[in-house]
């Protein structure tokens, strides 16, 4: 139905608004995307694609902006350190002016922080024993409806298996035939004595809405792992949005270190943002997962085997992605290099991030972190010392030119010695 609807949108002359997190439809629909970022909406004129290079772009000059505001702080507060006392209205313009700055720094560096916080997933992965979950020759109709036909499988060790197909085929009785929540007409499914399931449902789960988040999950690291910050962890859950109580969700099942993951349909009510740091969980998820979506982006992303739920109990069993299936059965809007130009872009920017986040120092590097400090030390100790020399009286004109050259040049050292350490300082 969704490759329909494009098809549709694409050849029917309209103006159309939409919110959706579907990243193949906003790559092929779209025309010009607007993006709310921290009260903000912002103007990308053209597809998906489009999107990820320009805001990547913004922000990268938005990083550079902000660093030369820091350079401008450090100047008006090296100015202000050796001012003279007797300026007295000039040293207020500077020091008002210093603040103004100051101001618009922590301001735009709160939002750097902000925009560049990441969801992270960190949980103890369990072990898995040999024996997963078998099923062998597994019945199951309603009436003269066949939902499975003799389906056998066993699951295995990191077995990343998506689930598609029509609504109504049977894709929810089969998770809960998984599950044992309910039972099959014929065959069996054994699940391994190892097994901790975890169960991420389409149906919202209810919690108690007077209750706080930090009495329904009482660890509060985590739930700022999960973008739950400390001034929002006591209030009541039923001020939460549909897509945070779906990230709550997430969070508990999580919480209990499930060795078989079972996710039918996560992306619904997900923001981007969480969507693609859910996504690089998966990828190191050392369990077994077995995911139930409609999100194309997603299952291209996250399973290389797909049940191809067809209707009357038969099931395709296909070893390879979902873009790979579609463009094996034809699909008349499968637009492969579109969409592997879109997760090409997306991996890119996810690997800058990391690269950027996890570069560690290098040995050279930790032993110029610590003599930078022993040279801003030294420094110190020499503009204190001159400053000292200007208040004797009887200095000639020579010595007062003199001694201003070298305060002149301290301070410059000092300013870049003080931001190579703070560069330096932020990748420890």
């Amino acid at each position: 139905m969704i490759e329909w609807l494009e098809r549709y949108l694409t050849q029917t002359h309209i103006t159309l608004f939409m919110v959706t997190h579907d990243r193949y439809f906003l790559e092929r629909i779209c025309t010009d995307i607007f993006s709310l970022e921290r009260g903000k909406l912002i103007q990308y004129p053209g597809n998906y694609s489009y999107f990820l290079e320009k805001k990547a772009e913004r922000e990268e000059n938005e990083q550079i902006a902000l660093h030369k505001l820091k350079q401008l702080l450090r100047k008006e507060l090296a100015w202000i350190r050796r001012a003279p006392s007797g300026r007295q209205t000039k040293s207020d313009f500077r020091a008002k002016r210093y603040e103004d700055i100051q101001d618009s720094y922590t301001g735009k560096r709160k939002d750097a922080e902000s925009k560049s916080q990441r969801l992270v997933l960190e949980v103890k992965e369990r072990t898995l024993g040999s024996k997963i979950v078998v099923c062998k020759h597994v019945q199951k109709s309603f009436g003269d409806k066949v939902i499975l036909k003799d389906f056998t499988y066993e699951f295995r060790y990191r077995d990343r298996v998506g689930i598609i197909g029509k609504n109504g085929v049977g894709k929810t009785t089969f998770l809960q035939l998984l599950l044992g929540e309910a039972l099959p007409d014929g065959g069996t499914i054994v699940l391994g004595e190892t097994i901790v399931v975890g169960y991420y449902q389409q149906k919202q789960m209810q919690f108690p809405e007077e209750k706080k988040l930090i009495d329904v999950v009482p660890f509060p690291t985590l739930l700022e792992k999960f973008l739950f910050p400390p001034a929002q962890q006591h209030q009541r859950i039923s001020t939460l949005s549909g897509g945070e109580k779906k990230r709550l969700q997430l969070l508990t099942i999580l919480m209990h270190n499930p060795n078989f993951l079972i996710l039918d349909e996560p992306t619904n009510d997900l923001d981007v943002l969480t969507l693609g740091v859910l996504e690089d969980f998966l990828l190191q998820y050392k369990g077994c997962l077995i995911v139930v979506s409609h999100d194309r982006f997603f299952m291209d992303r996250i399973v290389e085997h797909l049940f191809v739920f067809t209707g009357n109990g038969a099931i395709d069993d296909f070893r390879g992605t979902y873009s790979e299936y579609a463009a094996t059965n034809s699909s008349p809007t499968l637009a492969v290099a579109s969409q592997r130009k879109v997760i090409s872009l997306v991996e890119e920017e996810e690997d800058d991030k990391k690269s950027s986040l996890h570069k560690k120092l290098s040995y050279n590097e930790k032993r110029e972190l610590d003599a930078l400090a022993q040279d801003i030390e030294t420094l110190e100790s020499r503009k204190d010392e001159v400053n000292r020399l200007f208040n004797q009286k009887d200095l000639s004109y020579d010595e007062i030119t003199f001694l201003s050259e070298e305060l002149g040049d301290i301070l410059k050292q000092l300013e870049q010695k003080e931001y190579r350490r703070l560069e330096l300082s932020e990748r420890v």
